[in-house]
């Protein structure tokens, strides 16, 4: 990440402190994947230049060099600069930024690592120890495939191999197929990612289309202002990301793209709750800062269909818009049936259910599945309710706050915090529409204002007050089922 702005940034002022401070350059040529750009081809060229023997070398040409009792800093290192001035070394870059330079060494030498670390530890400078790993080294799997194995799931080790059981369809798979259907049918599709092809299931889109595939490292800025760049000149980019990292491009988002009304489209995964991932990687605020931005669009796909149904909306629209999805699996059968009626537009949902009590589930994305599972169980007691997937955090369909001033329930279901989410924005519309004071109301059901730990994703949309159970204890403790409730047929 060492491409990374920031960071950068934080060089440039390094370079002023008067105090100790050591920065470890970790140089593996990765870092979720190959790393890209020039910096890290000219990082690649000095490690090619290097052999174990120089590496050996330069470690103890390091600790011959530092102070010692009665020996001036500064002569220390500019004895140190005129030993390595010889060689192709990123020494210039760092020591233009006022920051001495070390190495570069072997970073699996512990030993003298920990040496390296106790010497360097006395000087009254920052300084920058420039290290060479291999990713995955010492399991013979990873370090063949890094990549594969930079997050990974349960695996049973076979001797020097490892079997994967097989896992059920995702939405990253889901929508790295149809990303590349879509790019078969329109030569303006081009995807951007930042650092995460494999992740963000743009790898067979890299294959297929080598010169449609930007990927700009660890660097989303920068990767939302090429997309801005390349719709500018009539093309229609996709920057893949997840979710808590798209939140380092706010900036962008708003100043390229949604200020210039340009058709980007953000492929948003980890959407949602991330189960083992934990609170670092949980996407919970996308909808929340998005939805403020004018022309934003804003689709949570319920199912695999519809997944297909949204990126075929972002080619054909001519404003930025946010398609937003989940790691989990995709649940096809009864939703892709139920979803595949009526068109696919803003503000648009889709009554999937239609009940005859004053009650709707408004589902937003994935969660549809719960919401009809809980009104199976509701039957159970009697109690008839209306399922609506609402498709879109933004424009909300007029539909829920007329429901709301028929003096109806409405429930919403959302997998992202209810502050600043689609319940909000339903809530937001019931009082533009001066429908506030009606009979009816909105429950908002969503993740709390907390930070979640990790556990499996089921059990965090559970806890969040979205299990079925739940929900049906909601609905039973809300619903005033009278004949007069049941005389509308409508949502």
């Amino acid at each position: 990440s060492i491409v990374n702005g920031t960071n950068f940034e934080a060089l440039n002022n390094l370079g002023l402190v008067h105090r100790q401070l050591l920065v470890v350059l970790n140089d593996n040529s990765m870092a979720i994947d190959v790393t890209p750009g020039g910096m890290a081809h000219y990082l690649a060229r000095v490690r090619l230049s290097h052999t174990y023997e120089d590496l050996r070398k330069t470690t103890q040409s390091i600790l011959d060099h530092l102070p010692v009792i009665g020996r001036p800093m500064g002569e220390a290192l500019e004895n140190f600069k005129k030993t390595i001035r010889m060689q192709i070394s990123p020494s210039r870059l760092f020591e233009s930024l006022n920051i001495p330079y070390f190495g570069p060494v072997d970073g699996h030498d512990i030993s003298s690592l920990i040496e390296l670390f106790q010497a360097l530890g006395d000087l009254d400078r920052p300084a920058l120890l420039h290290v060479y790993t291999r990713k995955g080294k010492g399991f013979g799997p990873a370090d063949t495939d890094p990549c594969r194995f930079h997050s990974t799931g349960p695996f049973e080790i076979r001797g020097q191999s490892v079997e994967v059981a097989p896992g059920p369809r995702s939405f990253t798979a889901a929508f790295s197929d149809a990303i590349v259907d879509v790019a078969r049918t329109d030569d303006r599709v081009v995807a951007i990612t930042a650092a995460m092809p494999d992740g963000t299931g743009l790898t067979a889109f890299r294959e297929a289309f080598p010169d449609r595939f930007y990927d700009v490292g660890i660097a989303e800025s920068t990767a939302v202002d090429l997309a801005a760049g390349l719709a500018r000149k009539g093309l229609r980019p996709f920057v893949c990301v997840y979710s808590t990292f798209l939140q380092r491009a706010f900036d962008q988002i708003f100043q390229e793209v949604a200020l210039q009304g340009l058709p980007v489209t953000f492929c948003i995964d980890r959407a949602g709750l991330v189960g083992g991932d934990g609170p670092t990687h949980h996407g919970l605020m996308d909808i929340g800062f998005l939805r403020m931005l004018p022309s934003m669009v804003i689709v949570a796909p319920a199912c695999e269909s519809e997944m297909r149904q949204a990126l075929a909306l972002a080619v054909r629209g001519e404003a930025p818009i946010a398609i937003r999805y989940p790691r989990d699996v995709v649940r096809n059968g009864r939703i892709d049936a139920a979803c595949e009626a009526g068109s696919f537009e803003p503000p648009h949902g889709l009554i999937v259910r239609q009940g005859h009590d004053p009650m709707v589930l408004a589902a937003l994305g994935p969660v549809l599945d719960r919401a009809l599972d809980a009104a199976d169980r509701l039957e159970e007691h009697g109690v008839s309710v209306t399922v609506f997937n609402a498709r879109f955090a933004k424009p909300v369909d007029p539909v829920l706050p007329q429901a709301v001033a028929a003096g109806k329930t409405v429930v919403t279901l959302e997998d992202h915090y209810r502050m600043g989410g689609f319940g909000s924005a339903v809530l937001e519309a019931v009082a533009a529409g001066g429908t506030a004071g009606a009979e009816g109301r909105v429950l908002c059901l969503g993740v709390p204002d907390t930070f979640v730990p990790a556990a499996e994703r089921a059990s965090q949309l559970d806890a969040a007050g979205m299990s079925i159970e739940t929900l049906v204890a909601i609905v039973l403790a809300n619903c005033d089922v009278t004949p007069k409730s049941r005389s509308n047929q409508t949502l």
